[in-house]
């Protein structure tokens, strides 16, 4: 009679689990397809404890047994990219939001632009800002014109490997910022781009960039140094790129053509190789460089012009004996010695 009693009360307990089993939620798993493919537990009676005593074993299984059935609602477990274009109707560009950023589109293949922060970011008052790679799918490629300009809390912003263009005036007199890490596929970076920036002291990266613009660098009087050597297709037609700079020392790449205004008023100057090829200093290049004490021009040079050293008054020039720069140093009493 114990042993009865034992497993009427075990027969019991399985047939309340099953029961509770049985009203469970729809369950889910992915179809081979990808889609969410939906199951649906259909409810039953289960059999009571007192029923148990009396079922026929074929009763008692088929109490325990739940059918299970396909569903055909199904959804799609990856997002489609939303269509974008470059202008409405009237021929206006068309500018989107996504979190933190506004942003628009560039073309087919050529993904998007930053315009900068999305209307009610908290990141407008951020010290410390990396900027995003990808948005709504969308590789992000450039920074727009003004996309950061005037912004007085950033102090430090990491620029991502997707960018290939920073806009001009992009950080504009961005008053706080003191550090910029630039993606390693950043090629160009435009006009008056960090113009102003008179805290800025560090830049890391950069190692792709191609060409700079007017003005990129002027009155960022704490930058010390950059981390890439000037070459000619950077700015060799581009005027007043490091126009009262910080910077101390600086490595010019290949020949080029050192244009107007390069270095004026770069007061902590020191150090400046010039290549030996060049062939043209032009107007205002070293003027007021004020901490540059020794220049070396090579034979190369065809054309100084008359202003390029107004105000470098502790400077030395050292120029071969009967060059062009030999006879330029003479005809405007500049001092020099003879390098043969």
């Amino acid at each position: 009679m114990i042993k009865i009693e034992v497993f009427k009360k075990v027969i019991a307990g399985i047939a309340v689990v099953m029961a509770v089993y049985a009203w469970q939620p729809n369950a889910a798993t992915a179809s081979e397809n990808g889609a969410i493919q939906t199951w649906k537990v259909a409810p039953h009676e289960a059999l009571t404890p007192q029923a148990l005593t009396t079922a026929s074993p074929k009763e008692v299984a088929e109490s325990r047994t739940l059918t299970i059935s396909a569903s055909n609602e199904t959804e799609t477990s990856q997002e489609t990219r939303k269509p974008l274009v470059t202008q409405d109707s009237n021929g206006n560009r068309v500018y989107y939001e996504s979190g933190d950023y506004q942003y628009s589109y560039v073309g087919e293949g050529k993904g998007i632009r930053l315009q900068g922060f999305s209307k009610n970011s908290a990141l407008k008052k951020a010290k410390k800002v990396s900027l995003p790679s990808e948005l709504d799918g969308y590789p992000v490629t450039r920074i727009a014109i003004n996309a950061f300009c005037r912004n007085r809390y950033l102090e430090e912003v990491k620029i991502p490997d997707s960018i290939e263009i920073i806009g001009r005036s992009a950080f504009e007199k961005c008053v706080s910022l003191r550090k910029v890490s630039i993606g390693r596929n950043v090629k160009i970076i435009e006009h008056d781009a960090f113009e102003g920036c008179e805290k800025l002291k560090t830049i890391l990266g950069g190692e792709s960039v191609q060409r700079i613009g007017w003005r990129a660098f002027k009155n960022c009087r704490s930058l010390k140094k950059l981390p890439f050597a000037i070459n000619k297709n950077m700015i060799e037609h581009f005027s007043d790129v490091y126009v009262g700079a910080g910077l101390k020392k600086v490595i010019i790449d290949g020949n080029m053509t050192i244009s107007n205004r390069l270095f004026m008023n770069c007061k902590k100057l020191t150090t400046i190789t010039v290549p030996a090829k060049t062939k043209w200093i032009g107007a205002k290049v070293f003027k007021n460089c004020k901490s540059l004490k020794t220049l070396k021009l090579p034979r190369s040079i065809k054309k100084i012009d008359k202003t390029a050293f107004a105000g470098c008054k502790n400077l030395t020039l050292f120029v071969e004996k009967g060059s062009y720069a030999h006879e330029f140093a003479k005809k405007n009493h500049l001092r020099y010695r003879l390098t043969r």
